[in-house]
């Protein structure tokens, strides 16, 4: 569409990859393609996941939306605030020459960053709660602190930033396990009481 070429992708096996796209006047717009998509995608898988009852297809939305969003917005954050190779922001900030245009996408990415993940793990916890009816404090707090605190902090462990943003070390890892630490309480302190419990049959599970 923008009079370039594309001759290939690869994929690893922890998920980071690459596509080999160039057009000549158009080069920034298709490196901000992949961000802006996965962005735009999330939101509408968030969107139906909240607009949706049943609770099959809210969870399965919700891991589509939490797969773009938590891949994206994380990426976009640390590819603009360490404008280094190899991300594709980074690059198109290479290419603008621009501090302005570094930190307001910068900040930008980085309330989104916190916005989209406390989003997406309240939308997560209500659909669990819609499954398991009302949730006793300390049932609450253990589903909070296990499930979405310790378990999604170390999810965060699991992917090597360095290959999108170089020399990062693990500032991005720490950050993401900090903030699922930090959310925890939060699911434990909305939690509803005297929600009755839906009436899903097994083969839905």
């Amino acid at each position: 569409m923008l009079g370039g070429s594309f001759t290939g992708f690869a994929v690893f096996p922890d998920g980071m990859g690459y596509a080999t796209a160039w057009s000549n006047e158009h080069q920034n717009i298709v490196l901000a393609g992949g961000t802006v998509v996965g962005i735009v995608l999330g939101i509408a898988f968030m969107i139906g996941a909240a607009s949706f009852q049943h609770p099959l297809v809210r969870m399965s939305l919700l891991l589509f939306a939490a797969g773009m969003l938590e891949d994206v917005i994380p990426y976009a954050f640390w590819s603009s605030l360490y404008a280094r190779p190899p991300g594709d922001l980074a690059r198109i900030i290479i290419d603008l020459d621009s501090q302005i245009i570094r930190w307001t996408l910068a900040i930008g990415f980085g309330i989104a960053f916190m916005g989209s993940t406390i989003a997406i793990n309240i939308l997560t916890f209500r659909c669990l709660e819609s499954n398991l009816g009302s949730l006793s404090r300390k049932r609450a707090a253990l589903i909070a602190w296990v499930g979405f605190g310790i378990v999604g902090g170390a999810a965060w462990f699991t992917f090597d930033w360095n290959q999108l943003v170089e020399d990062v070390g693990r500032l991005p890892q720490f950050v993401g396990a900090g903030m699922q630490l930090d959310i925890a309480p939060l699911l434990v302190f909305i939690r509803r009481e005297g929600l009755p419990r839906l009436d899903v049959s097994n083969k839905h599970w």
